[in-house]
């Protein structure tokens, strides 16, 4: 059996998701919830990203490859509720994990590292100092 959540703004995934060749089966995706941007903690879509500004990631993505402006508006507005779009022009995706870092007011910020890399890199470095 298989079960899909219907396409729309009120899916999980939001309007667009943005498909990425992984090993770990990700992918960006927009999300119905937008205050959850605003919560401190954010590690809430199982693995995957949610994107802030979705409209504006698939705008760049798609203008950078081939489409002009007025299409990818039309595109963004279309009713239909699948509609899938190849990039002819393959773009590299890179994703960062980080538990701190100084914000935008200049205050260091500290979140939990769900992923546990800290202690990793920490055990690492220690060892890399001791050579």
């Amino acid at each position: 059996m298989r079960v899909v959540q219907v396409p729309g703004p009120w899916n999980a995934l939001g309007k667009v998701k943005f498909l990425f060749s992984t090993s770990y089966a990700q992918y960006l995706h927009d999300t119905p919830a937008k205050a959850l941007f605003m919560q401190p903690y954010r590690a809430l879509s199982h693995g995957c990203v949610r994107v802030q500004h979705p409209d504006t990631l698939a705008a760049f993505l798609l203008s950078e490859n081939w489409m002009r402006k007025k299409d990818v508006q039309a595109l963004w507005a279309t009713s239909t509720p699948d509609k899938r779009v190849y990039l002819p022009k393959p773009v590299q995706v890179k994703l960062g994990y980080f538990t701190c870092w100084v914000d935008d007011r200049g205050v260091l910020q500290f979140r939990r590292d769900i992923y546990k890399r800290d202690m990793l890199l920490a055990h690492t470095a220690i060892a890399l100092y001791r050579k």
